[in-house]
């Protein structure tokens, strides 16, 4: 920076620049709930385009019968493996100060390992009498 240029940059100079940036992220933060209100109305219409992409799917007996198998071994699987992994991080999450976002997180990750647990164990008796009857 020369001698000159230091000389050219007066308060009002700095003021200006700053209140041209404010004005800047103003009309940005307006125009964001606008882009918000498109990016909404883009993510309801893609899920809503793939609720019917996987209806139109399900209708089809031998695709159903794959995705429920494939979805009751990943229950079965994730009941028997992940549901004691889920619980002992929540218990190391009791220990920690009452502060700590995974000591706060630590009731939700026992019930979601308790349900886990039991979807697992309701899914592995109803395969078993399934394949038992045929």
């Amino acid at each position: 920076m020369t001698i000159w240029q230091d000389i050219d940059q007066r308060p009002g100079t700095k003021l200006r620049r700053w209140q041209r940036k404010a004005h800047i992220l103003a009309r940005k933060a307006t125009h964001k709930g606008h882009v918000r209100y498109i990016l909404t109305w883009r993510v309801w219409s893609g899920l809503l385009i793939a609720l019917m992409v996987m209806i139109s799917l399900l209708a089809n007996p031998a695709y159903r019968q794959w995705v429920l198998t494939a979805l009751s071994n990943i229950v079965i699987i994730g009941g028997i493996l992940a549901a004691p992994v889920i619980s002992l991080v929540a218990w190391i999450g009791v220990t920690l100060p009452s502060h700590a976002p995974l000591h706060q997180a630590a009731p939700t990750l026992f019930i979601g390992a308790l349900l886990w647990m039991a979807m697992g164990i309701v899914s592995a008796h109803a395969r078993c009498e399934g394949h038992a009857e045929r």
